[in-house]
């Protein structure tokens, strides 16, 4: 599978990372959870991260392919924010590169991208997304659980700064609790 291990990183170039319509970023597991109490004070709402089953579902829309818009990476700037030629082009940072221009070099604002056949847009790329679920090597049920731990947890979607084959559906990262960076994020479910 290839996990990967995301880490206190900042990017080599300023860039605004938290503006009024992008996402958040450099926030860590205790900063979600400490949102996520003041969020279910204010509001009277059930409301968490996914759990990576959650994520994963919601991320597919029924779709099997490699990305929920196909197997054809060309089309990854319509779907996504990820690693191609305007990136590279301000960034170099030297790794594959998605054969088409989004027009951003780092994170976008929300909804600039077509959604997947759920509606939901930004699942892949952008800023990779927390779970609330423990990461293992081999899925043993614990991708279907929310644990509160100490343990690293999964990480989806892949983000701005990721080569094609590092935002398909089917990759995990994973990120310790104290982690802040500039490609980490979250989403929110609602359950109530």
């Amino acid at each position: 599978v290839g996990e990967d291990l995301i880490s206190n990183r900042t990017p080599d170039k300023s860039f605004d990372l938290n503006e009024p319509n992008q996402p958040v970023v450099n926030i860590s597991m205790k900063n979600v959870a400490d949102y996520l109490h003041w969020l279910r004070e204010k509001t009277g709402k059930k409301v968490r991260i996914p759990t990576e089953a959650e994520w994963e579902y919601a991320a597919r829309a029924n779709n099997r392919a490699i990305w929920y818009w196909g197997n054809n990476k060309k089309n990854n700037c319509t779907y996504a924010n990820v690693y191609d030629q305007t990136a590279e082009q301000q960034l170099a940072i030297n790794l594959a590169v998605s054969p088409c221009r989004d027009n951003y070099v780092v994170s976008a604002p929300v909804g600039r991208f077509k959604p997947n056949n759920f509606g939901l847009y930004d699942m892949i790329g952008n800023v990779f997304e927390m779970t609330c679920s423990v990461y293992r090597f081999a899925y043993q049920g614990n991708e279907m659980k929310c644990v509160r731990s100490r343990m690293p947890h999964v990480v989806r979607g892949g983000s701005w700064d990721r080569p094609p084959m590092a935002t398909r559906i089917a990759k995990r990262a994973l990120v310790d609790t104290k982690t802040e960076s500039y490609n980490l994020g979250l989403r929110l479910v609602v359950t109530e």
